[in-house]
C-alpha cells in the first residue's frame, strides 16, 4: 500500500492564503498537480479590495450662472468656481479692484481646457479708441477688429517690450508672452444683452523659463532653462472669447482656452457651444 499524502502549510508573507505543499506517492502525483494549480490560481487572483476601479465618467453638461451671466459648461467640464460679482455698481467695482475679477471657472483636466468668465474695467487702449471715435466728425463706430486689438493690447505690448513676471519657486524663472497672434474678430449678439459684443480668437505663446530676446531666428525671443542649460519649449495656448462692452465701462468676457495642439474638432465644437450659450442676466 502506498504512503498517504502528507500536507503541510507554511505562511507566506503578504498573501491571503498559506502556501500548501502536498507530498504524495507516485500514483497521487496527478491529484497533487491539480491541487497545486487550484491553490496557485487562488493566490494569484486579485482580492476584491484591490480590484480595478470603474472608469471615471466625464462630468455632465451643467449650467453656470451668476448675477451677471449664465452659460452651459459642456460635457467633461467641471465647475471649479462660481460666485457673484463684488458689486453691481461701477463706481464701487472700479474702486475695489482696478484689475477686475474672475467670476466662474470650469475645467476639463483631460484636455487641460478652461472656460472662465471675467469682468474688468475698459483697458486704456479701448478708452482711447472710443474717445478718438467720438471726437471724429463721422458717425463711424470702431470695428470688431479695432475693439479686439484694443482689448488684447497688453498681450501685444508684452511681446514688443519684453514684459515678464517671476515664476514662483523657480530661481531666475520668468513668465512672459513671446508671441501673440489675433486670428479673428467680428461683431456678435449676446442673449439678453443690450450692450454691443464681439467675438474673437487669438493665440499666445508663453515662456515659463528664462526669456532671452537676443537669441533666436529673426530676433524672436527664445525660452531658455532658468539654469542656462538649454532651451525650453514654449506653451502655445489658443483663446476663444466673447466680450460684452457694458455701459458702465466694464467688460464682461467669457473665454475658452487650451493648448493649441489639443484644440481638435471636438474641443472646437465644445467651446463654440459654450460661448453660444452665454447670456446676460442683468
Amino acid at each position: 500500500m502506498s504512503a498517504p499524502c502528507r500536507t503541510t502549510a507554511a505562511p507566506s508573507r503578504g498573501r491571503r492564503r498559506a502556501v500548501v505543499a502536498v507530498a504524495c506517492s507516485h500514483h497521487s502525483r496527478r491529484s497533487s498537480l491539480l491541487a497545486s494549480i487550484y491553490i496557485s490560481s487562488n493566490l494569484l487572483s486579485p482580492s476584491p479590495s484591490f480590484a480595478r476601479p470603474p472608469p471615471v465618467q466625464p462630468a455632465p453638461a451643467s449650467v453656470v450662472s451668476s448675477d451677471l451671466f449664465s452659460f452651459t459648461a459642456p460635457v467633461g467640464f467641471r465647475v471649479a468656481a462660481n460666485r457673484p460679482s463684488s458689486s453691481s455698481s461701477p463706481a464701487s467695482f472700479l474702486g475695489t479692484s482696478s484689475s477686475g475679477e474672475t467670476l466662474a471657472i470650469a475645467t476639463d483636466l483631460r484636455r487641460f481646457a478652461v472656460i472662465s468668465v471675467r469682468t474688468e474695467p475698459y483697458p486704456e487702449a479701448l478708452r482711447n479708441l472710443i474717445l478718438q471715435t467720438s471726437s471724429n466728425e463721422s458717425s463711424a463706430t470702431p470695428s470688431a477688429e479695432q475693439i479686439s486689438r484694443a482689448i488684447t493690447q497688453p498681450l501685444a505690448d508684452a511681446v514688443v517690450f519684453g514684459t515678464t513676471d517671476s515664476v514662483a519657486g523657480v530661481v531666475n524663472g520668468e513668465s512672459g508672452t513671446v508671441a501673440f497672434n489675433l486670428l479673428d474678430a467680428q461683431a456678435t449678439n449676446v442673449q439678453n444683452c443690450a450692450a454691443p459684443a464681439i467675438k474673437y480668437e487669438y493665440v499666445v505663446e508663453v515662456c515659463r523659463g528664462k526669456i532671452d530676446a537676443t537669441q533666436g531666428l529673426d530676433g524672436k525671443a527664445m525660452c531658455l532653462s532658468p539654469r542656462d542649460d538649454g532651451p525650453l519649449p514654449t506653451i502655445r495656448r489658443r483663446n476663444r472669447c466673447v466680450t460684452v462692452l457694458r455701459a458702465d465701462q466694464t467688460l464682461l468676457t467669457i473665454r475658452a482656452s487650451a493648448e493649441d495642439r489639443a484644440w481638435d474638432d471636438q474641443l472646437d465644437a465644445d467651446t463654440a457651444s459654450a460661448l453660444a450659450s452665454f447670456q446676460c442676466t442683468l
